[in-house]
């Protein structure tokens, strides 16, 4: 092999790029150094100064959330539902109490509008954490398919108060990172979350216009925390687009539900009753997250239930392997159509998902009678 020669021209250049690598090396560790030195005292200056500004409270981020905490009936509740929109407008407590009087529970609805994992299981931890909790029984939260962000979503205030530090980071671990065929939505979500998280550290700069992107209270009479769907309520703007697309077509959506429903029950007969639906890597994610929450639960001598209602996305994946992790001392649904006829009548239908109060009297009576079965198995094993 020919040997290269060197010439005098390459030991020039060769010692020029030392020295200037020498020269430059110091004042680059300087900038990092400096750089990173203010961006901590910014950090600081953010986690002492945002506090004061109250700008990420929940009176003011999700004002629906705060006033259910402030809400003085909560105060003789010692068992909570939690969701979303379809607890807030389905489960009636009072009939709920008559339902597991037996057990000497008092329920309080905590569906907040739009809730859904990863967001759902932040707010119960934030439930479980509070003074308001300390007579806590029985938790019975509701699973839903997880909710990802987008670019938008990171302006608003709601999103923009729970993305600090630690809860960006659970977040981005807890991303299907399982799912070969994920990683770029994942990689989309992650960019998205850490921008959330410097939202949430420069909010105190500019607090007026995080203010304006805030949720808006709901408005209607709260009945332990259930707010009742009336026909009228679209012409308000409540749900009016899923409102107007159910008034059209009726007939073929409901059909639609009942197909799916039933499809549900045929599934139990399978020997995979997952077979052809998206669960690759997608699962072990929220089963982790159930797994935190209960814990979390049985450590506070809270009894925890998992509840699934609306037969979305991934949540039949989730529903399998949670009963196959956790039996039926900790998971019911309500997905399917045997048991659950009296749920499609399209009198009873604000739109395809949300019920109408005589459809939520149906459904409380349903999920009642559920929820005795499993507190009566439930206290039979500890007697």
């Amino acid at each position: 092999m020919k040997k290269k020669k060197w010439h005098s021209s390459d030991f020039r250049r060769a010692t020029k790029r030392e020295l200037y690598e020498e020269s430059t090396a110091p004042t680059r560790r300087r900038w990092i150094q400096k750089t990173l030195g203010g961006l901590v005292i910014f950090w600081l200056l953010s986690q002492a100064i945002t506090p004061w500004t109250g700008l990420h409270k929940w009176e003011r981020a999700l004002p629906e959330f705060e006033s259910k905490l402030a809400d003085e009936k909560l105060q003789d509740a010692n068992a909570w539902i939690f969701g979303s929109s379809t607890v807030l407008h389905h489960v009636i407590p009072h009939q709920l109490d008559s339902a597991t009087k037996a057990h000497h529970l008092k329920w309080y609805n905590f569906g907040v509008q739009r809730s859904a994992p990863p967001e759902s299981f932040y707010l119960a931890h934030e439930l479980i954490d509070s003074p308001e909790a300390n007579e806590l029984k029985v938790l019975v939260f509701e699973l839903q398919p997880e909710e990802l962000l987008a670019w938008e979503d990171v302006s608003n205030l709601r999103n923009t108060a729970q993305l600090n530090l630690i809860e960006s980071q659970r977040r981005i671990r807890c991303l299907p990172w399982q799912a070969p065929n994920k990683l770029n939505q994942n990689l989309e979500q992650s960019r998205i979350l850490a921008w959330g998280w410097v939202q949430h550290v420069v909010a105190f700069l500019r607090p007026a216009k995080h203010m304006q992107n805030r949720e808006k209270p709901i408005n209607g009479l709260s009945e332990k925390g259930f707010v009742e769907l009336k026909e009228s309520d679209w012409i308000t703007g409540r749900l009016a687009a899923s409102h107007s697309k159910w008034a059209n077509d009726k007939d073929s959506l409901i059909d639609h539900q009942v197909f799916i429903a039933q499809d549900f029950d045929y599934r139990k007969t399978l020997p995979d009753p997952t077979i052809n639906w998206d669960c690759d890597g997608r699962v072990k994610p929220i089963l982790d997250q159930m797994e935190i929450l209960l814990n979390k639960c049985e450590k506070n001598g809270v009894q925890c239930i998992f509840h699934f209602q609306n037969l979305w996305d991934t949540n039949g994946c989730i529903y399998y392997s949670a009963i196959e992790k956790w039996g039926d001392e900790h998971v019911f649904e309500s997905m399917g159509y045997d048991g659950n006829e009296a749920l499609y009548d399209k009198g009873d239908r604000y739109d395809e998902t949300h019920l109408l109060r005589s459809g939520a009297k149906k459904f409380t009576k349903i999920f009642g009678e559920s929820l005795n079965l499993m507190l009566n198995d439930t206290n039979k094993k500890e007697d």
